[in-house]
């Protein structure tokens, strides 16, 4: 019978105890570098290798590490490499269109995943809970609910220098001689109002409300009397004289000469 079943494997031909704990202390030695190809490493780049590597070549060696073990496993442990040729070939035909059909699976969803990877889902959205529908005998999940995006509030410095561009010039504005209801109307064409406000708020800029004739403090320590030439100056150079604790926010408009003629009127109505 001894004879038989040697004769059944090649001849007798077993590896020996110490080839045994050999081919197992390999086994064990590519997993381990298996582990560490896809282990996770502190710090912002988690798999190091992996990412040194690439995707593609990463899974080519993963692979070849795989067969590694496997061939050794089959050959030796189920004694493979001792039977007939025959058996062996079919069981590497076999094999060869298991690997081929596996590939050609992570091809396929290789192919079909979303570009830049992640959730198919629209973002912004907040998934529910699926719940068990006794009546349908299946689960129900309610369509994501799409989440309102928070705008940030402008800066003081963003809404100073983001005055609206002048528009045509309507009714009041049209030409004439200088008025305060024609100036009332180029400080809304004009945005002056988003900064300077008439009520004595005060908003990016100083409030207008009884400014006229009033002296203001200069970010240069000195003082200015509000009146026509002040505000004119205003207008066309407004960082020359700074109101102190307001800075340098006021944008430079086109205004004519005409149309500050009517803006002084306006302001100088503003008690």
């Amino acid at each position: 019978m001894a004879t038989t079943h040697e004769t059944e494997h090649g001849g007798g031909h077993h590896p020996t105890f110490m080839q045994y704990v050999f081919i197992a202390v390999l086994l064990f030695a590519i997993t381990i570098v298996e582990f560490i190809i896809i282990m996770d490493m502190p710090g912002p780049r988690e798999k190091v290798i992996a990412d040194a590597l690439g995707e593609p070549a990463t899974t080519i060696l993963l692979f070849l590490l795989s067969g590694i073990k496997f061939a050794i496993v089959i050959l030796f442990y189920m004694h493979l490499k001792f039977d007939n040729k025959l058996f062996f070939w079919v069981f590497i035909a076999g094999m060869a269109l298991a690997v081929m059909v596996g590939l050609a699976l992570i091809g396929l969803f290789t192919a079909i995943r979303p570009a830049g990877g992640g959730d198919v889902r629209a973002a912004n959205t907040v998934a529910a809970p699926c719940a068990f529908d006794h009546d349908k005998m299946d689960n129900v999940c309610p369509t994501p609910t799409p989440q309102p995006t928070s705008t940030p509030a402008p800066t003081l410095a963003a809404l100073a220098i983001s005055a609206p561009a002048p528009v045509a010039a309507s009714g009041a504005a049209a030409g004439g001689p200088p008025s305060a209801a024609r100036g009332e109307q180029l400080v809304l064409d004009y945005g002056c109002v988003a900064c300077h406000s008439t009520d004595g708020t005060v908003l990016v800029g100083p409030s207008w409300q009884g400014i006229y004739g009033s002296s203001e403090a200069l970010e240069d320590g000195g003082s200015a009397t509000v009146d026509d030439d002040y505000i004119r100056e205003s207008i066309l150079e407004p960082n020359l004289k700074l109101v102190q604790g307001f800075g340098e926010l006021m944008p430079v408009l086109g205004v004519t000469d005409e149309e500050i003629d009517s803006i002084i009127e306006y302001i100088k109505t503003l008690r």
